[in-house]
């Protein structure tokens, strides 16, 4: 540590009257100094370092939750770990996960599956320490809130613009949305409370629009219930047996339709290339598909970012859709599911490898039409 200067060594300053141009000079030559300093500094391996979790951060809420944390799905990890090290538990008998720690677990999959073995060698490895792996959390879940955050602004203007240009070409009597503000949505405006509406009640009843306006308890909103936005055709009648036409057929995919993506979107730069139950659960309840749209439910509300909105709980919302495709209940389930998720993987992602066209009767209209010509051939040479 220096010592402390002598009184001697102490200079005098100059008096404000005194104060030279070459003082002057000399201050504004050391503030350049630090000025470079400063952007050195910014362009350190462990600047880019912190930059580059930031920037797998903002993935996460695509793929992984909008709602767990990193540490829980990692803590899932790290349990799973002790158990198949102590090989059973203290009785001798395997113990079976609970669901919620089934889908923590299929968070952490799809989080490392999206970003990597490098993020799970960070996270998880021999010489990470308790400081590095905390901070390694805050940076990541600091790229996501910005992620939220930008999908945010993106979506509060997205969908009013597709409800409005709906309303137009319809030639509907309904009063357009405010684009700069979330006043007049929810069920006080007939479009978005239709998409709102539970499949239960028949919102073209004005008793059940009055009373869903009015939040009487005998018409309650909670994420127990699918809203109509899920089905292909939200002002049909459904019931129970209805559940496999959900197929997120909603303004925010539709949008996404009539937009394309970004050069450099989140999708192209963590190499997502295909749709998942979880990417199709944060359509529903946060974001578009991959860095175009985001809250869609949220959107449609009068309310802002929350887990809980009245008696509508986003958390359970988002874990029923995931559950609806990771937890499916047999081999037909399973199916549907996966002819779902392909069907949407080609239809975001331009992949080309519908397997639509296998289904086509007689093999589709190109063959269809070869054939009728060599049967005209056929024809005219035997006559």
């Amino acid at each position: 540590m220096a010592s402390p200067l002598q009184e001697s060594q102490i200079p005098n300053l100059p008096r404000s009257s005194q104060l030279s141009q070459s003082n002057i000079g000399l201050l504004k030559r050391r503030i350049a100094e630090l000025e470079e300093e400063v952007v050195a500094l910014k362009g350190t391996p462990q600047a880019r370092h912190q930059e580059s979790f930031k920037q797998m951060g903002r993935v996460l809420p695509r793929v992984m939750s909008p709602f767990d944390s990193v540490r829980s799905v990692v803590d899932e990890k790290i349990r799973r770990q002790q158990i198949e090290e102590d090989s059973s538990s203290e009785d001798g008998e395997s113990v079976l996960p609970t669901l919620e720690q089934e889908r923590l677990f299929r968070g952490y999959q799809a989080m490392v599956e999206s970003l990597g073995p490098r993020i799970e060698r960070s996270l998880l490895g021999s010489e990470t320490t308790a400081g590095e792996f905390n901070n390694i959390c805050t940076l990541l879940s600091n790229g996501a809130s910005a992620a939220r955050t930008a999908d945010t602004h993106c979506l509060m203007v997205k969908v009013p613009e597709w409800i409005n240009r709906s309303i137009k070409l319809a030639d509907m009597q309904e009063e357009l949305l405010d684009t700069e503000t979330r006043i007049g949505r929810g069920f006080d405006h007939y479009i978005t409370g239709a998409y709102l509406c539970p499949i239960e009640y028949d919102w073209s009843d004005p008793n059940v629009r009055a009373a869903l306006q009015n939040g009487d308890p005998q018409y309650p909103v909670t994420a127990e219930s699918w809203p109509r936005f899920l089905f292909p055709d939200p002002e049909l009648e459904h019931n129970d047996s209805d559940e496999e036409e959900i197929d997120l057929n909603t303004p925010a995919s539709r949008v996404k339709r009539q937009k394309r993506n970004p050069p450099r979107c989140v999708a192209n730069i963590v190499g997502l290339k295909s749709v998942t139950a979880r990417s199709i659960a944060y359509v529903a309840v946060q974001a578009g598909f991959f860095d175009v749209l985001s809250r869609l439910r949220i959107a449609l509300t009068q309310s802002g970012w929350q887990q809980v909105d009245g008696d509508f709980d986003y958390h359970i919302f988002f874990n029923n859709i995931v559950d609806y495709f990771e937890d499916a209940p047999g081999p037909i389930a399973e199916a549907k599911v996966k002819a779902v998720l392909e069907w949407w993987t080609n239809s975001v992602f331009k992949t080309g490898k519908t397997r639509l066209s296998q289904s086509l009767p007689n093999g589709g209209s190109v063959k269809r039409l070869a054939a009728k010509r060599d049967e005209q051939e056929r024809g005219e040479h035997t006559v």
